[in-house]
């Protein structure tokens, strides 16, 4: 029934080397330029119930001579379906090279793409990551508002016709051996037989004139029923099955994708999305609400107020703006009082002075775990989901391990501290107060960043 390896096509331009897949209405082989000695792919007009081949020559006859006039009409619809490919310029659909007629039939020769379909990846590997998976939907997507646009549908959309390029993981809708063209009225002009693939074919394929009239909705369908395999690794049910019955989903597809993907599958056309372009757009949103926080969260501020601990942090240079605190800006020509840091000290309690003069360490080391922590600490803020009730409280600055070390000593006077003298004294009482008067929002920001 196939071409032998070896046979030459085109004047000896092609030689085969194998048969990548048959269909109802055709078969391609994986073949090769022979003077470019680059891979193509090329398809043969055969139909498995109409035609029949000489064994030696390769010669393709109709099976019975009344079905001759039907023959030579799907041949002549499959070179103009060469052509209308060929015409389409989308990185997601496949390139038309060449086309000739030979042996009684017709061959088109297609780019060859090193990779494997979607139903491929799914058997070996199993079922794909969200992501990814609308990922390569999306490009399908849009690939078929492109056909659409131009009065075509595919009609055979399915996991199997979806390849992937090995190098740049770019998916490429192959296969137009169903796709039908329509008028600017929507009426169809190709008298193409309907072919079934179970469980991606809509309701209306299997009604006789039930794609006789333009409808992107029927695309739609086979595209988010191969969504709902990529997903789970399972065949959607048939469609007729549908009609009754209730689409189930395995618990591994998302729950915020499921009423999409249901109302794309629904077996009335009217109840589906109106375009491909709006079902991927609400697959994009249901996605991107999943993964966004930035409505729903509260910046909490890392910086302690000044005086809250021991050690207050550095303060600006002369002639250097302090930080804004966040939130608020400085009105139009309002400049940031400036403070030496002397005067800082200056105006503190001699205790505190004399505090600070006891506690004050040297410089973190650029590579120690404290410092580089302490650095962290003072760059980034906090992002939490913000909840009912949630206070926005402020996270005290990061506490060296020295400090945390002292922190866990009773207060005790400066004679009776334990360890070396060189020890810092204890964190004051006011952090512990603190953090005592804060641990109920400090337990609820822990649960959160969990």
């Amino acid at each position: 029934m196939n071409l032998k390896e070896g046979t030459l096509l085109h004047n000896g331009m092609y030689v085969i080397d194998g048969v990548l897949g048959q269909g109802g209405f055709g078969i391609t082989y994986l073949a090769r330029h022979v003077m470019l000695n680059r891979k193509v792919a090329i398809k043969e007009f055969f139909s498995k119930t109409l035609c029949a081949r000489d064994g030696d020559s390769g010669y393709v006859r109709t099976a019975t001579a009344s079905n001759s006039v039907t023959v030579q009409k799907l041949k002549n619809k499959f070179i103009k379906e060469a052509e209308h490919i060929s015409e389409l310029e989308s990185p997601y659909i496949v390139r038309i090279a060449d086309v000739f007629e030979q042996n009684g039939t017709a061959y088109y020769v297609m780019n060859y793409i090193e990779g494997s379909s979607l139903s491929e990846m799914v058997k070996h590997d199993g079922p794909i990551p969200l992501e990814k998976a609308i990922s390569y939907v999306s490009k399908i997507g849009e690939a078929l508002s492109y056909i659409h646009s131009k009065k075509m549908m595919h009609l055979d959309v399915k996991p199997a016709n979806i390849m992937v390029r090995e190098m740049s993981d770019t998916p490429v809708l192959v296969d137009f051996g169903l796709s039908k063209q329509y008028d600017t009225e929507g009426n169809q002009t190709s008298t193409t037989p309907v072919g079934i693939s179970h469980g991606y074919a809509p309701f209306e394929q299997y009604k006789d004139g039930g794609v006789s009239e333009f409808s992107p909705q029927t695309d739609l369908y086979s595209l988010a029923a191969t969504l709902y395999f990529v997903l789970s690794g399972v065949i959607p049910p048939q469609a007729p099955d549908l009609v009754e019955g209730e689409l189930n989903f395995p618990e591994i597809i998302p729950q915020s994708i499921v009423p999409i993907i249901r109302k794309a599958m629904s077996t009335s056309r009217r109840l589906r999305y109106p375009t491909v372009k709006e079902f991927i757009s609400k697959l994009r949103e249901a996605v991107n609400k999943a993964y966004d926080y930035d409505d729903d969260i509260v910046v909490i501020s890392s910086k302690p107020q000044v005086g809250q601990f021991n050690n207050p942090g550095p303060q600006p240079k002369v002639g250097q703006q302090p930080d804004p605190v966040p939130g608020q800006h400085p009105k139009a020509g309002q400049q940031s009082q400036q403070t030496h840091p002397k005067s800082v000290q200056q105006n503190q309690p001699a205790s505190v002075q004399q505090n600070q003069s006891r506690t004050a360490q040297p410089a973190q080391p650029s590579g120690s775990v404290d410092g580089a922590q302490s650095k962290v600490d003072e760059q980034i803020q906090a992002k939490v989901f913000h909840k009912q009730g949630l206070p926005q409280i402020e996270v005290p600055k990061f506490v060296p391990q020295t400090q945390r070390e002292a922190a866990r000593q009773p207060n005790l006077a400066p004679n009776q501290q334990q360890g070396p003298a060189s020890k810092p004294e204890p964190v004051p009482s006011s952090q512990q107060t603190y953090i005592e008067q804060n641990w109920g929002n400090i337990n609820q920001l822990t649960d959160l960043l969990a």
